[in-house]
């Protein structure tokens, strides 16, 4: 969720804090895990490129 709304609807940390009604440190964790957890998911096709 705020993967899609960061990076593809380009909206603000802050904003999607207020969308989702959580502090925006919140909003920031969530993209970090989220980050890794796609990382982890792509990595065995990038050593294929």
């Amino acid at each position: 969720e705020v993967i899609v709304l960061h990076y593809f609807h380009e909206v603000e940390v802050e904003e999607i804090a207020r969308i989702l009604k959580c502090r925006p440190g919140t909003v920031k964790s969530r993209l970090a895990r989220a980050r890794d957890a796609l990382r982890r998911m792509l990595e065995p096709f990038l050593d294929k490129i």
